[in-house]
């Protein structure tokens, strides 16, 4: 099922993605998406190839993430923190046919590239231009606005995910495709399945987490306010200002709004929140009970 072809069609005027004053309807992400994903098939990206994803939090990192799905290939999100051999390492494992870069990154992408024969594009995501990679923009300008074929046996579509490498090098786990009942599942025991959800994205979408929950509020129907960087007031402003319901967050980054004075938290109005989400570390009691007492009775933890 295209997902984003449903939305579009229902409601193609609702706000899908936000990022900072940036807003982008589903008729608009619909079009985007399978404009790259066709300048995507007539580069060669083809079924079960993977597309490396090396860029920061933004609505064009969603973008790339959906449209390498919607021809049948898989993301795969690169770690903001490795080095030059960590990256090159990741490019020669997963052996990657395409791979996105923000800006941030390609200074470590023009060190690299001359020693990774196998990919076959480079494409930028930002400002940056450079000889030898295209750019989103252009190839989301000259792509056609055709929906892709649905593939039925793709699901919602997979990504693979690489290990933090503690036990050696890291590991890409695959995820061949996501299956909607248990997305639904999952979705409706945290609480994120309501009338007008709004999920805030304030974790790195390199992480695992993170860029799920923003794959499930899509396939929802829900609005993605994505955050470039976690700022604890910043993300306490768009909660009040875009009526956020839902939001992933690690331990720290609940700690870090807990900790801003009592001053500055009762700036913002939070009581749209219905589900806040915390995982990838334990959470101390302290911490629980204080989001608790803040945010109110929308606390979920879960383990693995």
């Amino acid at each position: 099922m295209d997902v984003v072809a449903v939305h579009a069609q229902a409601k193609p005027d609702a706000v899908a993605y936000v990022e900072d004053a940036r807003r982008w309807t589903w008729r608009e992400l619909f079009d985007r998406r399978n404009r790259l994903a066709s300048s995507l098939t007539k580069l060669g990206l083809a079924r079960g190839e993977t597309a490396i994803v090396y860029a920061p939090n933004s609505l064009e990192y969603l973008l790339a993430s959906g449209a390498v799905r919607a021809v049948n290939a898989l993301p795969v999100p690169m770690n903001h923190r490795l080095v030059a051999d960590e990256v090159l390492y990741i490019l020669d494992h997963s052996d990657a046919a395409v791979v996105f870069v923000g800006d941030p990154f390609v200074p470590i992408a023009e060190q690299i590239r001359s020693r990774a024969p196998n990919v076959r594009t480079w494409i930028l995501t930002g400002a940056e231009r450079r000889p030898w990679a295209s750019s989103l923009d252009d190839l989301v300008q000259r792509g056609s606005p055709e929906a892709p074929a649905v593939d039925p046996t793709q699901g919602l579509g997979g990504s693979m995910i690489y290990t933090g490498g503690t036990t050696g090098k890291p590991k890409g786990a695959v995820r061949s495709g996501v299956n909607r009942r248990l997305t639904l599942d999952l979705m409706q025991a945290l609480g994120m399945i309501h009338e007008g959800q709004v999920h805030l994205v304030a974790g790195p979408l390199y992480h695992s987490a993170p860029g799920s929950f923003a794959l499930f509020t899509t396939v929802l129907g829900g609005t993605v306010v994505v955050m470039r960087k976690f700022e604890p007031e910043q993300a306490l402003h768009l909660i009040h200002t875009h009526q956020v319901t839902s939001t992933f967050m690690a331990p720290t980054l609940v700690k870090r709004i807990l900790d801003l004075p009592e001053a500055v938290r009762a700036r913002y109005d939070v009581a749209s929140m219905k589900s806040l989400v915390v995982a990838a570390a334990p959470c101390p009691m302290r911490v629980k009970e204080e989001a608790l007492r803040y945010f109110g009775p929308c606390f979920y933890e879960f383990y693995g």
